[in-house]
């Protein structure tokens, strides 16, 4: 590794375990937490495939209508000004050792969703960095290794969004009813 690279490493390193640790140190949920009944989700997801866009956009949680939605996706490159029916994070958002700043990093450190689901490869530094600085009730995600800081792990589908989605509401059927 070059020594420019290994210093970008600890950086991120060093900012991502300080994130952890405030989340660790952040109150619990109020009561037991379900995908049928949160009020607000967040969902996490690399965005540059069309398809995967597509399955996070039109799922819907089972349980009763009305509840909030909320989807952030990250692109690894620069998609300009097209509009998307989610906050998009890309890599004009990260700085130059590759934390991701900015408005949308700020609106999902202020969203304290009651679920935080997050889609996607089991090891991805951005999205594991927006999961860790996002104070959620229940953190959903991909089992990558032991120091893992979601709640609830799942063991990823690879390539395919729609079935990690499909995988986590039968995971909250086993253990929620």
């Amino acid at each position: 590794m070059a020594p420019l690279e290994e210093i970008k490493a600890r950086l991120f390193a060093r900012r991502l375990r300080k994130e952890r640790e405030r989340a660790a140190t952040s109150p619990g949920p109020a009561g037991p937490i379900q995908l049928r009944t949160a009020q607000r989700i967040t969902v996490l997801f690399p965005a540059d495939n069309a398809e995967d866009r597509k399955a996070v956009e039109s799922w819907k949680p089972p349980g009763k209508e009305g509840r909030r939605v909320t989807a952030f996706g990250y692109f690894t490159h620069e998609v300009g000004a097209t509009n998307f029916s989610f906050k998009a994070v890309t890599l004009q958002d990260l700085n130059w050792y590759g934390v991701p700043e900015g408005q949308t990093t700020e609106d999902l450190r202020g969203s304290h969703p009651d679920l935080l689901i997050r889609l996607g490869p089991p090891s991805h530094a951005v999205l594991d960095y927006l999961a860790a600085i996002t104070p959620a009730g229940l953190k959903v995600g991909p089992d990558s290794d032991a120091d893992n800081l979601y709640h609830l792990r799942f063991f990823p589908v690879p390539d395919d969004l729609h079935a990690q989605l499909a995988r986590i509401e039968k995971t909250f059927t086993f253990i929620n009813e």
